[in-house]
């Protein structure tokens, strides 16, 4: 795979702009890529707190959902010019941006929130407590399936008992009462 010798133009800084998902967004800058005689104008120096920098590819849409130009994130040539972009943001006087400090704590532990929920266990500070338990495979609350499976069919033919299957139809139907009364005496 061929490295391309990019070169930065230029670049401009951003100040404060974070997405939802924490993406921040550093620095606009326009590359040169002799090899391909090329121009890009909006790549973007952005910073993750779990995955540092990258570059990536402008965000200039075509007919409102296709990006005009992509690349990568873990490319070499992203990856490249992500270091060359890290170079001139800091050479300019950039700064990567401070994690926000934990303000909130947890109510019962008083523990920040946020932080590592197995500390506790790894410590030793929780106990580690064995429950006896006893399972019966094939059985329905220490009765055999079959005889649980025979008592609930014989509870639901119980409850058919009397239950006329023509009256649930003629209202599905939308079939008018008086005439559901005329068509039971006539045996229909």
């Amino acid at each position: 795979m061929t490295i391309f010798n990019t070169e930065i133009r230029g670049m401009t800084f951003f100040r404060g702009a974070v997405s939802k998902s924490g993406v921040h967004r550093l620095a606009l800058a326009e590359i040169y890529i002799p090899e391909l005689q090329m121009m890009i104008r909006g790549v973007q120096l952005t910073w993750t707190p779990g995955k540092g920098y990258g570059a990536q590819s402008p965000a200039a849409l075509i007919h409102g959902a296709v990006y005009a130009i992509g690349w990568n994130l873990k490319s070499a040539f992203a990856v490249d010019l992500a270091a060359k972009m890290v170079k001139m943001f800091e050479a300019m006087g950039g700064v990567l941006p401070a994690p926000k400090p934990v303000s909130r704590h947890d109510h019962v532990t008083g523990k920040p929130i946020g932080s590592d929920p197995f500390e506790a266990a790894k410590s030793g500070e929780i106990e580690r407590r064995v429950f006896p338990a006893e399972f019966k495979i094939g059985t329905v609350n220490g009765r055999p399936i079959a005889e649980a499976v025979a008592e609930a069919n014989s509870l639901i033919a119980a409850m058919d008992d009397g239950v006329d299957d023509t009256e649930g139809l003629h209202r599905t139907l939308g079939v008018n009462p008086a005439v559901s009364e005329t068509c039971d005496r006539a045996g229909l």
